[in-house]
């Protein structure tokens, strides 16, 4: 059965009168920005404006796609940052995978990001079967809508799918692109200095749970961990994801966290 409803991931911000500062929120590679549209509601009923960026090369075709290399995307989010930073005072991030490797990589340089909010942050990765067969499936344009895995990716995908299977073979230098960012990310743990709320799904295809393990080692700034036993990369079961939606309001309020 091939699914045809599709998501429309475009960027969005919703200001809030007299915000207390903007939340930023940065998704992984293939992703859009859709999947944060909860979140954000969170943030802007707290009295924080929202920000969801779609990265260069997203939200387009797999051709555009594979001719983006990684330093566009950080020099976007940078871009994003110094833009933001004209209005408000207090910048939080709120990352899913790639997205959180960029964001720490970002908070380095940028004192007016305080805090971030980091989901599935692939320090460790790892290729499950299962994260290998949905993602065919995907890009064969062929998904089940009982298959709630497969279907998480989709919905979460915001890159065309290609004509040609071949075109993803492009996508390789993309990829390698990705694994620089983790091994720089790696790198530079033990100087993030910005409080971070780490959770982390036990059921992921693509992050290993040995990354909460590199993120103990090398931290020194503040931290939370969540784990999340029953959820995936994309997929999150309704009780945790009332979990994650529960948490993310304490940290935006700065209510204390006990995980």
């Amino acid at each position: 059965m091939e699914l045809t409803k599709r998501v429309a991931h475009k960027p969005f911000i919703h200001e809030v009168p007299h915000a207390k500062g903007v939340v930023l929120f940065i998704h992984g590679i293939l992703e859009g920005p859709y999947q944060f549209r909860g979140l954000a509601d969170i943030a802007n009923q707290n009295g924080y404006s929202s920000y969801a960026i779609l990265l260069p090369g997203h939200g387009d075709s797999a051709e555009r796609f594979s001719r983006i290399e990684k330093q566009v995307w950080l020099n976007y989010v940078e871009q994003t940052i110094r833009r933001l930073s004209k209005d408000y005072q207090q910048i939080i991030i709120v990352g899913h995978s790639m997205g959180c490797l960029l964001g720490l990589l970002t908070s380095l340089r940028y004192p007016q990001i305080k805090k971030a909010f980091l989901i599935s942050t692939p320090l460790k990765l790892k290729l499950s079967f299962r994260g290998l067969r949905c993602s065919i499936k995907v890009a064969r344009g062929k998904v089940d809508e009982k298959d709630i895995y497969t279907t998480a990716i989709y919905r979460a995908w915001s890159i065309k799918r290609a004509k040609h299977l071949i075109t993803y073979l492009r996508w390789i230098p993309r990829y390698l692109d990705l694994f620089s960012l983790v091994r720089e990310t790696n790198k530079k743990l033990g100087e993030i200095k910005i409080p971070l709320t780490i959770v982390h799904c036990k059921d992921d295809e693509f992050v290993s749970d040995e990354s909460i393990n590199v993120f103990k080692r090398h931290l020194t700034c503040k931290y939370n961990v969540l784990e999340l036993p029953k959820s995936g990369h994309f997929y999150f079961t309704e009780d945790e994801k009332r979990q994650l939606n529960s948490y993310f309001e304490k940290f935006i309020t700065n209510k204390k966290v006990r995980y």
